[in-house]
């Protein structure tokens, strides 16, 4: 690549709850980007659980984009913002970014970076660890909400909503892709 050629960057941001805010992110994976002498051409910001299948449909447009070469470089927050469903997802997760051409660096993991002196054979063993770490967090958050509900409901306690009841807005997906300039 040339030198003086500056890099396109798509930032990926997630959040869990509507009291967290994408800004706080955003804030350094622009330092980041910039840092990389990248231009950011857009931002994927999905709010609510990655768990969710909006947070895959953003993921999907990510790979998609990469694949017509809109980007060369996507930055996130931590590696298991990327994915949380383990090693194996995770790491095709990014060869597929990395067959499209697109590196993926990480504000948490500083060391995704070519740019740290870190032998690039470890990244692979430190995206594994960082992978599983994800995925446990997951499943002990699953279970221990699981195990809540049960003694919730061993308490008598009534779970979900009243039968025929029916929400009162209509419900839409929470992620939103925010093109810098009309890349998608």
């Amino acid at each position: 690549m040339d030198s003086t050629k500056r890099r396109r960057a798509v930032l990926l941001m997630r959040v869990s709850t509507d009291e967290q805010n994408p800004e706080t992110q955003r804030k350094y994976l622009q330092e980041l980007a910039e840092a990389h002498k990248a231009d950011v051409v857009a931002e994927i910001i999905t709010k609510e659980s990655a768990k969710v299948g909006a947070y895959q449909e953003g993921i999907d447009k990510a790979i998609k984009a990469a694949r017509q070469h809109k980007y060369d470089l996507l930055i996130a927050w931590d590696i298991i913002r990327i994915s949380r469903k383990g090693i194996a997802a995770t790491l095709t997760l990014l060869g597929h970014f990395a067959a499209c051409g697109v590196d993926v660096l990480s504000y948490q993991q500083p060391w995704l970076s070519d740019q740290d002196g870190l032998p690039s054979d470890m990244k692979p063993l430190l995206v594994a660890i960082m992978a599983w770490i994800g995925k446990m967090e997951n499943d002990i958050r699953s279970y221990n909400t699981k195990k809540g509900l049960e003694a919730a409901k061993a308490k008598g306690k009534k779970l979900g909503r009243p039968f025929g009841a029916k929400d009162s807005y209509k419900r839409t997906r929470r992620w939103e892709v925010s093109p810098v300039t009309d890349y998608w």
